[in-house]
Formats: structure tokens, sequence, C-alpha cells
């Protein structure tokens, strides 16, 4: 319940403490080795908190800071990274069920999402979102948070059963599923290991099929036989309870294209086409077309995902102008090495035209040497006399 401003006034009021230890601490120190004169008590009376050693920060003992999801979207980001921005160790947990509420669910899934990616832009947080499901994940993420000398943000997928239409035996399948459709997908920011910006500190490997768009599971079809099904936030969705009117089930139709499919196509190529999930039933699949809130949230979603993929380092930034500047580079090597071939062949041909010509004519003077000789014996042979005697 407390206010931003009374939480960053607590952590100012914890740190003159600790640094009025380290004062009492260090004037010791010099009195001891006969070093304390006026320019070090000068010196010393000037420390701040951001002066301090990492051993001698470690005196302020770590604030816990406990809010929920409707708190974060009733009172903004404004606050709460007000006191991320600060240095003092303050460590705030978000519990998250995950669920939006029906009437501007797609201005939650944005605030929540630019909320995060913000808060990391600061680059003074440590931040981990994740849940219950990978339990050494998370325990590692917690260890790592609390350690961090600064502030850290732990954004944590808590379920509540009652908001969920389908029931399961084990709440690890509710947590599986936040995070393989891209609801809830789990990272951890550590900003002391970025290198440029956010690059090096954003690790996003503990996802299923993290170098994708969706995740992927195994599916039995009717006749017992295995199919490939992609799971989108739509299959999160569904689990929702007051959600049931965002689905409706339907036979299959030739104008049905699977979810996933349909956003992996502009806007302008989805027209005409019916977006649809399917679930298991008695008898097989069974279909269901997805309304248009559905499909916006999980576009939403594909497009948070992609961006943590990008700051990853998993995806290359502005894809389609470097893919022009690619292309215009590979065309104009392709045209150098194009024209340099021809004029390499138009070289040779040259070169064996000259030498052709050349032993053309050579064997055309011989023959035409050869022919001479052949005249000539002819005449000399016609002028010989007529021996008498041989007749």
């Amino acid at each position: 319940g407390s206010s931003p401003d009374h939480v960053i006034g607590i952590c100012r009021g914890e740190a003159l403490k600790v640094i009025e230890q380290v004062r009492t601490l260090r004037k010791a120190e010099l009195q001891l080795h006969g070093k304390l004169e006026n320019i070090a008590l000068h010196e010393l009376n000037k420390i701040g908190y951001s002066e301090l050693t990492e051993d001698e920060k470690s005196g302020f003992a770590p604030i816990l800071l406990f809010v929920d999801r409707q708190t974060i979207l009733d009172q903004g980001w404004r606050g709460l990274q007000a006191v991320l921005s600060e240095p003092y160790p303050v460590k705030v947990f978000i519990l998250d069920h995950g669920i939006p509420n029906k009437e501007g669910a797609l201005g939650e899934a944005r605030q929540l999402q630019a909320g995060m990616l913000s808060t990391m832009a600061m680059a003074n947080a440590f931040i981990y979102q994740g849940g219950l499901g990978n339990a050494q994940d998370l325990l590692q993420g917690l260890a790592d948070g609390i350690a961090h000398q600064g502030p850290a943000l732990f954004h944590l997928f808590s379920l509540v059963p009652d908001l969920h239409r389908v029931k399961s035996g084990s709440w690890k399948d509710f947590d599986y599923l936040s995070s393989i459709s891209r609801a809830f997908p789990s990272f951890r920011y550590a900003p002391k290991s970025r290198q440029d910006f956010l690059k090096g500190a954003l690790d996003i490997e503990m996802n299923p099929h993290w170098k994708m768009d969706w995740a992927t599971e195994q599916v039995e079809d009717t006749g017992n036989k295995k199919s490939v099904y992609t799971i989108t936030w739509a299959d999160w969705a569904f689990t929702f309870k007051g959600w049931e009117d965002q689905f409706t089930k339907a036979d299959p139709a030739p104008d049905h294209s699977g979810l996933h499919d349909l956003l992996a196509l502009p806007a302008e190529q989805r027209r005409g086409r019916v977006p649809v999930i399917t679930r298991a039933g008695k008898t097989g699949r069974e279909y269901y077309e997805v309304s248009k809130l559905v499909m916006d949230i999980a576009d939403e979603a594909l497009a948070h995902w992609r961006s943590l993929q990008e700051l990853a380092g998993m995806r290359v930034a502005h894809p389609q102008r470097f893919r022009k500047e690619i292309t215009k580079e590979l065309t104009a090597a392709f045209e150098e090495e194009k024209k340099a071939i021809i004029t390499e062949y138009e070289d040779k041909i040259r070169e064996l035209e000259h030498r052709h010509t050349e032993e053309f004519r050579k064997k055309l003077k011989e023959n035409l040497v050869n022919l001479a000789k052949m005249a000539r014996a002819r005449q000399e042979m016609s002028a010989e006399p007529h021996n008498d005697e041989m007749r």
C-alpha cells in the first residue's frame, strides 16, 4: 500500500544509515594507519551511496515490495519505474494471473508489455519473468535478482484456478500453457551483462521452442493419427471463464485457416479467411472460430515475443530494410561477376578465333605450297624428251 515516493523516502533513509556506518568504519581505518587528516575527513563527508563499494552496499538490506496485476493497470508504470530507477536494492514482485479483462483486453496487453520493455531500457533493474513450472529457472532467477546490488523486478505468473473454465489436474498445465502460448514468456534481464544497449543482457532460452514464433506439439487426430498443432495465445484464452463467446464451434470449412497461419500474413492478405483453433473432442479434433479480439491480442503477443527475440539477438532488426540492402548488394555482386565472366569468355573466344585463324592460314599456306610443288613437277615431267628406244 506504500506510494512510490514513500518507498523511495524509506530507501534514502536506509542509505544514509549505511553511508554513516561506512564513514565510521573508514574513519577508524584511517586512524589506525595514522592517515586521518583534514583532507581525508572532508572526502569522507562527501561520499554518497554511489561511491560505496559492492561490499559496503551489502549492508543495505533488500526492501521487498509486492503488487498485483490490477495495481499496475490502475496506477500505471510511472511510480514503479521511479522506484526501479533508483540505485537501492528494492525487490518488486508483481503477481500476475495472466488473464485480461475482456473489456479493454488489448490495451491491457500493450500496457503490460510496454512497461516491461521500457523498464529494460532504463538498464538499471534486474528483471525476471516466469512461473513456478520451471522451478530450477525460477529459483535461479530469484537468487540472481536478490543478489543484484540494485533494484530488481520479478514478474511472476500466479495461477487463480477460479478464473479458468477449463479444469486440469495440475497447476503446472496452466503454467506451461501460459508460457508456450507466448502469453507469459519467461526471460531474464541482467543489466550488468549488456554489451550495447540491451544486447547480451536478455536471455529467453528457457522458453519452449524459443527460436520459433510459436511452439508446437503432437496431437491425436481421428483414427489415432498424430499431427503437429501450433499453440497460440488463443489456446490460452480458450481456458478463460467468461470468454466463451469469443470462440464459436464450427464444422471444418474451406475458408478456415489456422490462427498462426493467418498471423504470419500481412493484414491485407487475411481478408476472407476465418481464424480457427482446434481442441481435442470425443470423436477427434473440434474446430472453433476465433473472434477478432482474440486474434488481435494473439497478434500483439506475437509482436511482443518477436521484440524479445530481437533484443536477445535472435532476430535481425528491421528485416525488410536488411533484406533490401542484402538483395541490392548481392545483385551488384552478381552483375559484377557476370560482367567479369562475359569479358573472360569473350577474351577466350577472341583468342581461340585468332589461334584458329593462324592455324588455318598456316595450313592453307602449306597446302598452297604443296600444290605449287606438284604443279611444277608435272610441268617438268611434260617437258622431258621422249625416248624412242622405249617404244
